[in-house]
């Protein structure tokens, strides 16, 4: 469960204000049209938290950001800046050298190498992909 380690989160990433229900109804909405997969149930309670999170140059969208915010917004960067990628992915954020990827038909988060597209770590769970991710040193 999100909580159990969020608190973690929290204490060493840089936290958005929590996105509201309606945000998140509107993103999901939003990606249906567009043919790209849904947020993720355990992604939706990070986002339910904390609207977006930075941390070390790495980059986790929030939903429904205004372009004159330090968090990017999800479904603008899905199909504004990465208009090839797969259509079973959602890319959830970048760093510079990793895209943080749901690939929805295996169920997975991922972490995806920019420049070779290999994945680098991926697991159904999105702890420990975010916690990589983040660079978080919890235990």
């Amino acid at each position: 469960m999100v909580t159990n380690y969020f608190e973690h989160i929290r204490l060493e990433t840089g936290c958005n204000n929590p996105a509201t229900k309606a945000q998140l109804k509107i993103a999901n909405l939003k990606l249906k049209t567009l043919k790209l997969p849904e947020l993720p149930a355990e992604f939706l309670q990070i986002l339910e938290l904390s609207n977006g999170l930075s941390n070390e140059g790495a980059n986790v969208f929030g939903v429904e950001i205004k372009t004159n915010s330090f968090y990017y917004d999800l479904v603008e960067y899905n199909t504004h800046f990465f208009k090839n990628q797969p259509s079973n992915w959602l890319i959830l954020g970048f760093d510079e050298s990793f895209y943080f990827v749901y690939d929805a038909q295996k169920e997975r988060y991922t972490l995806i190498d920019q420049d070779s597209f290999f994945e680098n770590i991926s697991s159904q769970q999105l702890e420990p992909v975010l916690k990589q991710f983040l660079r978080l040193e919890y235990e």
